[in-house]
């Protein structure tokens, strides 16, 4: 096979990755979008695709536009902000649409369109950066390169709120190595970090989980309530429930809600942040959510309505997958941050005899490949 080809852009497969096709080959290639005409240089072959870097766009989509970060091809967190916005939000749903077909076997699967970020830049609630030693014996802050581990020496990231970029540029007089985590709109007193979400300020330990768009996660939780359908009788478990994000508004509507998380820090938080809720409305469980529902099972088998999980990237594991298929509750709404688990998921749910009747995607996560998906099963 040649080392350079020509190539015409027909499609972004989800992680970001641009696809052609030569002499019935694919070709994956970063930083292109639907529509390119590209020269391409073959970096890597494998047995039924190859990769490959862009090397000239001899003639551009109409949906390419200027990409406005300097450290755009080099740093890889930002993969898209080349496309045009709207239609970043067309391929995240086109997306989700494909991997559930394909993973979850769901033919006729119906995807909302995505809720579009309220800012496409400086959003961001939380960076992690790094910092290393460079031969000359300077501290190089940065980002990572989008494959390898040598770190891209930044002033300050564009998707990061401008408060975050103000603490970088104090924590690098400091010429910090190894990881640095950085919140927005932090004093950096004391063990939390405060976010105000729907009129309630929430706890968070600096080291825990927290959804990253500052100015979509009441979007996300408006949507949660919404596909639970709560009437105000129903015991809810807040399965991976972090700090209590969907927990505190899901006692505002529910009967009973239990959430359940693995993290000591984050348990406590979400302790601290149901407030006077728990007195009779709300219990937070610390453990492993499969390892919960297997020890508490008669607690709960039988009197959970509606099912909410938030798993990692990973999804579900298989005892935490059972422990929440036995309670046989008539709902289960499902937020993730990786499609592709949650379609593999859910082809479970499908299997026990639940529906798929809604997908929503929301993005979390402009100029990135991330998508962030919310999901409802109904018990047939």
């Amino acid at each position: 096979m040649a080392r350079y080809v020509e190539l015409e852009i027909v499609d972004v497969s989800y992680g970001g990755l641009s696809v052609g096709r030569h002499e019935e080959r694919v070709i994956f290639v970063p930083y292109a979008v639907t529509g390119d005409q590209i020269v391409a240089e073959i970096v890597k072959t494998k047995r039924r695709f190859s990769y490959a870097r862009l090397v000239e766009v001899k003639k551009a989509s109409p949906w390419r536009v200027p990409a406005p970060c300097p450290y755009f091809g080099a740093c890889g967190g930002c993969m898209l902000q080349h496309v045009n916005y709207d239609y970043q939000l067309e391929l995240k749903r086109f997306q989700v649409r494909e991997i559930f077909r394909r993973i979850g076997r769901y033919e006729d699967v119906k995807v909302e369109p995505t809720i579009p970020s309220p800012r496409g830049w400086h959003y961001r609630g939380k960076m992690e950066f790094h910092g290393a030693l460079r031969s000359d014996g300077r501290v190089a802050i940065g980002l990572r390169r989008l494959r390898g581990h040598e770190i891209v020496e930044i002033d300050r990231c564009l998707i990061a709120h401008e408060s975050i970029n103000r603490a970088l540029d104090e924590a690098r007089k400091g010429n910090p190595l190894g990881r640095l985590t950085l919140w927005a709109n932090d004093d950096g007193m004391g063990p939390y970090v405060l976010r105000q979400v729907k009129g309630r300020q929430l706890k968070v330990p600096r080291g825990t989980f927290f959804q990253a768009n500052l100015f979509l996660v009441e979007k996300l939780v408006d949507i949660v309530l919404e596909m639970c359908e709560l009437k105000g009788k129903e015991t809810v478990l807040d399965a991976y429930c972090g700090v209590g994000l969907f927990t505190v508004f899901l006692a505002l509507k529910a009967a009973k809600v239990v959430g359940v998380e693995v993290d000591e820090l984050a348990a406590e938080a979400a302790k601290v942040n149901v407030g006077a809720l728990s007195l009779g409305l709300c219990e937070i469980w610390r453990g492993d959510v499969g390892q919960v529902l297997e020890e508490r099972a008669a607690d709960l088998k039988g009197k959970v309505g509606v099912v909410v999980i938030d798993p990692p990237r990973g999804g579900l594991s298989r005892r935490a997958l059972d422990g929440i298929l036995q309670l046989g509750a008539q709902r289960i709404v499902y937020v993730s941050c990786n499609p592709a688990t949650m379609a593999r998921d859910g082809a479970v749910f499908s299997l026990v005899g639940y529906e798929l009747t809604q997908l929503v995607p929301l993005d979390m996560f402009p100029q990135t490949a991330h998508i962030e998906v919310v999901g409802r099963w109904e018990k047939l």
